[in-house]
């Protein structure tokens, strides 16, 4: 038979490797459990299809944890410029919000999947659907194929498993790469839910749920000792925080939770219009028997500025005249770093992104090659890459499945 290149996975990452390998050159299968391709893709952005940043290769790095330098090579060949070139070319032209959030001119994200299976199928890619791989076959230290969970085997040359994390499920992610990955040799973390609400300890955070600020800094501590910071906007829930600012913090502190809560401080002055000492001093001077509670429910949310009261020990009621210079200072301090006692996060189901999957260390960074088992190669979420808010983890799927279906063609044409 002819040699071919075996894609397992038909989402973002595995599209564009099936697509790619094809349009090197190679016999290419792509193989999906289910009965759809790229389910989780139609779901992205809300359904409005945010595919990257326009950021620059560093600036996008600066996005990713826990191993973000590994995917210098991938996004420094095929990065945000050349995802826009590509997606314009196969009839998907692009546009830039003012977040910088790069999305399809028809803000619909199943342009993107109607695209990506037509792109893949003029090529040459033959599509297998329902067929769900439960093991890689290796003769003689070299990959030979796979195997269906009902027995059934295919012949390839190489494999490239592109089957996504375990977040929703229900588009076909239920770790089956992450197994098949174990059983080749392959060192993989324990996955755990990322992009997914925080929750918190403190009882007077449940009392703000629906309350939402524009934006805040919010920093941790990492039990190595590193910091982790996020910004952006918040909203408090009934069981902790949510919004960007609280999305992209989970996966950068997901592993620490893992070992018990850890504590996060929270910098709200960002949300601010008005600098909260000088508005006092200026209230002091002109309207110094207002209440501290008028004032500063001035600036913030009513309930925000109560709980911020609460937790200086200030009375309400107290006029602004009256507001020592110790008060002032703690309500500031306050204000600049609130603690949020952190226990947790949502569940895996209601997560957006796994963090977790294979070791970077494993895969070689310019070819997604596996450095455990010649022949095999791995792209997308299945790595333990993971990145925040705003298209980071599709810009990572797209860039390394374009590497690893160019790379596996490649490597087949040698043979």
């Amino acid at each position: 038979m002819p040699q071919r290149v075996i894609v397992v996975g038909a989402g973002a990452a595995g599209l564009m490797a099936a697509g790619r390998a094809a349009e090197q050159g190679a016999a290419t299968l792509l193989v999906e459990a289910t009965q759809q391709l790229g389910t989780k893709l139609s779901l992205a952005g809300g359904g409005r299809g945010n595919v990257a940043a326009d950021l620059d290769v560093e600036a996008c790095l600066a996005h990713y944890s826990p191993a973000g330098l590994f995917l210098r090579n991938s996004l420094s060949r095929w990065g945000v410029p050349q995802l826009r070139q590509f997606l314009a070319r196969i009839g998907v032209p692009t546009k830039v919000d003012g977040q910088q959030r790069v999305y399809p001119v028809s803000e619909r994200a199943l342009d993107l999947v109607e695209a990506l299976v037509a792109y893949a199928k003029s090529q040459g890619v033959e599509l297998l659907t329902g067929w769900r791989c439960s093991q890689v076959l290796v003769e003689r230290e070299r990959v030979r194929g796979v195997r269906a969970a009902d027995g059934r085997a295919l012949e390839g040359d190489a494999v490239i498993l592109a089957t996504g994390g375990v977040t929703y499920p229900q588009t076909g992610s239920r770790g089956d790469g992450l197994h098949m990955a174990q059983l080749m040799g392959h060192t993989v973390s324990e996955p755990r839910p990322g992009l997914v609400s925080l929750e918190v300890s403190d009882a007077r955070v449940a009392g703000l749920a629906g309350v939402s600020l524009p934006w805040v800094i919010l920093r941790a501590t990492r039990r190595d000792g590193s910091v982790a910071e996020t910004s952006g906007p918040l909203l408090f829930t009934h069981r902790g925080v949510s919004g960007p600012a609280a999305l992209d913090l989970s996966v950068r502190i997901a592993r620490d939770l893992g070992e018990g809560e850890i504590v996060a401080e929270m910098d709200i002055r960002p949300s601010l219009a008005t600098d909260v000492e000088t508005h006092v001093a200026e209230q002091r001077g002109r309207q110094g028997a207002r209440s501290v509670r008028n004032v500063i429910g001035g600036l913030m949310p009513r309930r925000l500025a109560m709980a911020l009261l609460e937790g200086c020990d200030v009375d309400p009621n107290t006029q602004v005249a009256q507001l020592g210079t110790p008060e002032l200072d703690a309500l500031v301090r306050r204000l600049r770093a609130w603690p949020l006692c952190i226990t947790g996060t949502g569940p895996l189901r209601s997560a957006m992104v796994t963090v977790g999957g294979v070791s970077t260390s494993e895969v070689n960074p310019r070819t997604m090659a596996s450095r455990r088992s010649e022949g095999l190669y791995l792209c997308g979420e299945l790595l333990d890459v993971a990145g925040g808010t705003g298209g980071f983890n599709l810009l990572m799927a797209f860039s390394t499945g374009w590497v690893a279906g160019e790379s596996a063609a490649r490597a087949v044409g040698r043979r």
